[in-house]
This record gives structure tokens, sequence and C-alpha cells, in this order.
């Protein structure tokens, strides 16, 4: 009687017979094993991030921070600038104060559409840029109307709207607060803030026409008004105007 090989031969000279769907799957799991690569040279998983979502696109999550950063930053600075101006009587507490609303206002419309229609969250919804220069230019007139408003608040009873041609006895010269910017804080607001309305409206023509009338009618009653109050008060105004300018162009 024959017998048949031994496949297979173990190292105390026994022999053993491995069927040969099990010795394929030997082979199989020593060939894997010889060609899986070191743990240093499997790379790690890559992640797709939306371009948008980078710095310089529309939906910038580093701009969208750095934005509510700054507004919140202007906010709270401006918030408590106010009150501590108001506080002690200042009138241009109305200066931050509006700035502060302001910032409270431009947070507010991007938390609202990212709160409510987050698909169209982006930098864009805070409103700052979005509106065009004539938005800003609008808000910066604002402003100059407040300085106005501060040197009437700041004057009192020292502010007419009519040349005085004769002293009063309660009459005094007011150099502090804003008349230490301009020597005629009211006719600054009011000139730059008419000719920041007609840059808003986009009319051309009329920008001159205001800066060419208004120019005009400052530089000379400006220079009316002066007169008088040399008279008034002699060498402490002549100081008093070499020292402040009229920040009006052209009119020293």
């Amino acid at each position: 009687m024959t017998k048949s090989p031994p496949s297979e031969s173990s190292p105390g000279g026994l022999h053993h017979h491995i069927p040969g769907t099990q010795q394929g799957e030997l082979q199989h799991h020593q060939h894997r094993q010889q060609h899986v690569p070191p743990a240093s040279q499997i790379d790690a998983p890559s992640f797709y991030v939306n371009p948008q979502y980078l710095p310089g696109g529309a939906k910038s999550l580093s701009g969208i921070s750095i934005r509510a950063y700054g507004l919140g930053i202007a906010l709270g600075i401006c918030s408590l600038l106010s009150a501590e101006l108001a506080y002690w009587g200042y009138g241009i507490w109305r200066a931050p104060f509006f700035i502060a609303v302001l910032s409270l206002f431009h947070y507010l419309e991007f938390e609202s559409t990212a709160r409510y229609n987050p698909s169209d969250a982006s930098t864009s919804s805070f409103l700052l840029l979005s509106n065009g220069i004539a938005y800003s230019i609008a808000h910066a007139t604002a402003m100059l109307e407040l300085v106005r408003v501060a040197a009437m608040r700041k004057a009192k009873t020292n502010f007419n709207h009519l040349v005085q041609l004769y002293k009063k006895d309660d009459h005094e010269l007011v150099t502090g607060g804003v008349y230490a910017f301009s020597r005629h804080p009211s006719y600054f607001g009011f000139f730059w803030w008419a000719l920041g309305t007609q840059v808003v409206l986009g009319n051309v023509g009329c920008f001159v026409a205001y800066a060419v009338v208004l120019w005009k009618f400052f530089s000379h009653r400006i220079t009316h008004e002066e007169r008088h109050l040399v008279q008034f008060f002699g060498k402490a105004y002549i100081d008093y105007r070499h020292r402040v300018p009229t920040r009006i162009p052209f009119i020293r």
C-alpha cells in the first residue's frame, strides 16, 4: 500500500498535512504582512474645507470673528465713555453713545442672520461695508452734527445764532471742550455736515454749490463776528485765535 507524500514537515521530523484552502489563506496572510507599511508612513486622513470659510472667503470664519471682536470692543468702550461723559455733564457724550448703538446694530444684523437664516450668513451680513461709501459718509456727517450740538451745550448762554454787537454782563470767553478743537465748532459742524449730505445724495453740482456758498457765508460771518469778539475780550481772544484754528478750509 502506498502513502501520499507529506506536504509539510515539522522541525521534529513529524509530518503534517495542510489542506489546500487553509494553505492558501496562510500564504495570503503572510503576503499581506510583508507589504503593510510602518505606521509612520501611513498618511493622516485629509479633510475638505470649503474655500468660502477660509480667510478672504465670503463666509471666512476668521473674518467673522475679527468683525465681532471689533464691534464688541467698540460697544464696550463707547458705552463706558458715554456714561462717564454724561455723568460729568459733558454734552459730547452723544458721540460715543451713537457709536455704541451703531456697533450693537451691526452685530445684531449678523447674529440675526446667523440664527434664523444661517445659509446666507457671511461677513457681509454685518452690513459694515456692503452698503457702499455713501453709508459710511452718512454716519460721519451725523457725527459732525453732534459737534455742533456739543458746542451749543458747552457755550450755554454764551451761544447765540445772531452775531452779538454788544457784550452782555454774563458773556464769557469759552475756550475749553470742543472750543479747544475749533474756535467756531458750530460752524465747523454745520459746514462739513451740509457737504456730507450732498455726497450721500450723489449731488455733485449741489456739493460744489454748497461748498462755495457755505464757505463765503462763514468766511464773512467769522470775520465780522471776531471783530466784535476782539473788542469784547481784547488780547485774550487774540491769543485764543492764534492758538486754535476754525477747521474750515482757508479760514484761519
